[in-house]
């Protein structure tokens, strides 16, 4: 009849290509059991049929008599659940195959096209420590090995890069014949001391000079490094040569690097990579792929990453046991063939359920109907014939989200249907969602209230650096957390030269400039400092920011500086680049140290000018006056009072920032105005803080003047963004 048109047309045309008539076929005896008895009722049944009507007769609808529509009767056994997003609409349906779990033999299944829905409910329902059976498996590269094995290749065709080459080292099948906590061990030393900051050159042999210059890792780590790592750089060079190679050579040295990395101390990598159902589906996989592939079919070394992605993807796992015996996840396929107490429809989208009927790229209809292919609606046709058949359960629930991966979505057209036919589906998610929420509510919540660590007087840092100091004044806390709890910032992964590290590089090659011997003016001495720079940044000068940018920059630094030692040199001589301070603060027991990057002495009255070469912004002159940027006074009352090493005291004439940026002008000379007096605030403001912390109950708290506080590394620690609103008042008990 008209009601099987579209749902039955994939039999018709199967019988039709037997040549068998519909009257031919016979139903399937089946024994009428108890389970086959709780299906859902005719009326359901016959109304589904209408609903599902193709739409050029949907207007049959309008002759449906009353009574056929009696919903009461019709949604007997059948909810339908809205989620607000898919991981909601997982932990839901999770809840509802835990529920069943309580009737004894109760089964319960999920019907879904959605992999992705099929994934976060596995996850919800192992919160019950329940591992449900997925008849749809895993694909390999979803496996724990088949991750490792994608890891593999992944570093060695970034030439070892830093990020790659940790997530592979830090994989559970990583072990370079080594006990895996020794194993880890090495690996935190390079993750933590070498492979953070301006990437190493490229290579293991990159890798392996920075661990040698390094005082963290000894000859025996490089040894065994280099020995782990080796097959993984021979793969490398086989992807970077980006020539026509072996397919089955490049597979051998591929998963010969797998298993020397994955051996242990007490198991060898094959054993340890290729056992269980992901290790044997995967070895079967590949192990055919050696024996098929003949020795003349060749790959571009750079296009193999992606051709063994398209291998994992082939693969599918299905564990042989140690699943839910009451629990499923079915397609539609699987879901024609059986019945559950408990049949869950999940997913019910449009786009998803049914899913669109894209077009061909490479065929049109036309094209298609020559060929004998079946249509793209074909494939809604089939969908909704399987759901259909999950309908026939007696109890169903359906369920969607209104939003997927933060867009909204739009309801099933199945759903709009019914709707059309018979009414709107009950739609009550209780009691689910209610126990969804209240699985993680709290009975109250407490706020934050800011952090307020008082350490022992014993604790407390007893010497700084004026660098310290303006941090001390600025956020306490992030100077307990530095120089208490001794928390250092780490530097990222695989980084960029910084402005930092610019900053570095500058002031390094002016103080060699004038701490080595040799011309200070003219062409030599701009020639001499230019020499100096290229050593300087030869480490990174094949970086493009720094070739494009830093070097034309100093390029301008150094052409300026050397002219200005020649007219500077005749009021001042420099008696000192880098040079370390050290002093005791009157009436404390703190000790103050410094490092100057310049002090120039006046030829004709002996007074020091202390120079601080700043590549970046420079502290604005009202920070000065209000004693928050006090770096350049302290360094002046170190240098006038004989706090530098190998520098009498002496008179002051000036404190001056030095702005190195290298644009137009290439340096610009900031004097701090009325230094005697800024000199004498900054010294009694220390001695005043010193004093303050020496009292017991005096806390480092976190940004204690928000107006002075700048983003500090140390503030997701004291969890600022959750208090910084509050009203709250700290200080001394």
């Amino acid at each position: 009849g008209p009601s099987g048109v579209g749902v039955l047309y994939g039999r018709k045309e199967l019988l039709d290509a037997m040549g068998v008539a519909r009257g031919e076929v016979e139903l399937w005896p089946l024994p009428q059991t108890a389970e086959i008895k709780k299906g859902a009722s005719d009326d359901r049944t016959d109304i589904m049929r209408e609903v599902m009507r193709p739409s050029s007769t949907t207007a049959e609808w309008l002759k449906l008599p009353k009574e056929k529509r009696d919903a009461e009767k019709i949604f007997k056994g059948l909810k339908l659940v809205t989620a607000a997003t898919r991981r909601e609409e997982a932990a839901v349906i999770a809840l509802m195959m835990r529920e069943a779990l309580e009737v004894p033999n109760r089964t319960a299944a999920l019907v879904t096209p959605d992999r992705m829905l099929a994934r976060h409910v596995r996850a919800a329902l192992a919160r019950y420590d329940i591992d449900v059976d997925d008849s749809a498996g895993i694909t390999g590269e979803e496996t724990s090995e088949g991750t490792y094995l994608h890891l593999l290749v992944a570093a060695a065709d970034a030439g070892l890069a830093p990020v790659p080459l940790l997530a592979l080292l830090k994989h559970p099948l990583s072990s370079g014949a080594l006990d895996r906590g020794k194993f880890l061990a090495l690996v935190r030393k390079l993750d933590k001391h070498i492979l953070r900051g301006v990437r190493p050159k490229a290579g293991l042999e990159g890798i392996l000079q920075a661990a040698r210059e390094s005082r963290y890792m000894g000859e025996e780590d490089c040894a065994y490094l280099e020995q782990a790592l080796e097959p993984v750089e021979a793969l490398s060079t086989l992807l970077e040569s980006d020539s026509e190679t072996e397919i089955a050579q490049l597979l051998k040295a591929h998963l010969e690097a797998a298993e020397h990395l994955a051996t242990s101390s007490d198991t060898s990598g094959a054993e340890r990579l290729w056992s269980g159902d992901a290790g044997e589906a995967l070895s079967n996989h590949l192990g055919a792929l050696i024996d098929d592939i003949e020795d003349h079919h060749v790959v571009t070394s750079s296009d193999y990453p992606a051709l063994f992605a398209e291998w994992l993807s082939a693969v599918t796992v299905r564990p042989k046991w140690g699943r839910h015996p009451r629990l499923f996840i079915w397609g539609g396929i699987e879901a024609r063939l059986q019945r559950a107490d408990l049949m869950i429809i999940g997913g019910l989208n449009e786009g998803t359920s049914p899913p669109e009927a894209a077009a061909d790229p490479w065929m049109n209809r036309d094209m298609r109907r020559q060929f004998g292919l079946p249509t793209p609606e074909q494939r809604v046709g089939q969908a909704t014939h399987d759901f259909l058949q999950a309908l026939g359960a007696g109890q169903v629930v359906m369920t969607r989200a209104e939003k997927v991966d933060g867009t909204p979505t739009v309801p099933s057209r199945w759903l709009f249907r019914i709707k059309a036919v018979v009414g709107e589906l009950p739609g009550s998610g209780e009691p689910w969602q209610h126990w969804v929420d209240a699985i993680d509510a709290v009975d109250t919540v407490q706020p934050v209230e800011p952090p307020t660590p008082r350490p022992p007087v014993d604790s407390r840092p007893k010497s700084l650096h004026v660098t310290g100091v303006e941090l001390w004044l600025r956020d306490p806390y992030a100077l307990y957390a530095k120089y208490i709890l001794g928390i250092r910032k780490l530097d990222p992964l695989d980084d960029n030269p910084s402005a930092a590290d610019k900053g570095n590089y500058i002031h390094e090659a002016l103080e060699r400039f004038h701490d080595e011997t040799g011309p200070h003016t003219g062409e030599a001495g701009l020639a001499r400092l230019v020499t100096i720079g290229e050593d300087v940044f030869k480490q990174v000068i094949n970086q493009p920011t720094v070739y494009a940018f830093w070097w034309p920059r100093f390029m301008h630094i150094a052409k300026w500086f050397v002219e200005d030692e020649e007219s500077r040199g005749k009021e001042f001589e420099v008696i000192g680049t880098e040079v370390q301070g050290a002093k005791l603060v009157p009436g404390t027991g703190f000790t103050l140290k410094a490092i100057a990057d310049r002090l120039d002495r006046r030829r004709d009255s002996g007074a020091i000018s202390v120079i601080d070469y700043k590549t970046g912004a420079i502290p604005q002159k009202k920070e000065i006056v209000a004693g928050i940027s006090p770096q350049m006074p302290l360094e002046g009352w170190l240098a006038g009072t004989g706090g530098f090493e190998g520098i009498d005291s002496a008179d002051i004439s000036g404190l001056a920032f030095w702005k190195v940026s290298g644009g137009t002008p290439p340096c610009e000379i900031k004097p701090v105005k009325d230094h005697d007096e800024r000199i004498d605030e900054a010294i009694e403001g220390l001695t005043a803080l010193i004093k303050h912390f020496d009292k017991p109950g005096t806390a480092y708290l976190s940004r204690p003047r928000p107006e002075m506080a700048k983003y500090g590394d140390y503030d997701h620690l004291a969890r600022v963004k959750e208090w910084r609103d509050m009203a709250f008042k700290g200080g001394d008990e």
